[in-house]
């Protein structure tokens, strides 16, 4: 019924994680696009935290992208 899936290298599990490409709107686990060769990104977002360590520098780059 279930399977159990086998790492082949144990120290790379931790590269495991799904990526999207943003041209092609594809998941993958790869770094690279598989269909466009474009860089894939994270498509979560980040935990959430009252003590919102970095958002000032969030804002200042929204500012910034805004203006341009």
């Amino acid at each position: 019924m279930f399977r159990i899936m086998r790492v082949k290298d144990p120290l790379r599990d931790h590269d495991m994680k799904m990526k999207i490409c943003p041209e092609c709107i594809k998941y993958t686990l790869k770094d690279l696009c598989p269909l466009c060769n474009a860089r894939t990104v994270n498509p979560h977002p980040p935990k959430f935290s009252l003590e919102d360590k970095y958002g000032k520098y969030r804002r200042l780059i929204k500012k910034e992208r805004e203006l341009l």
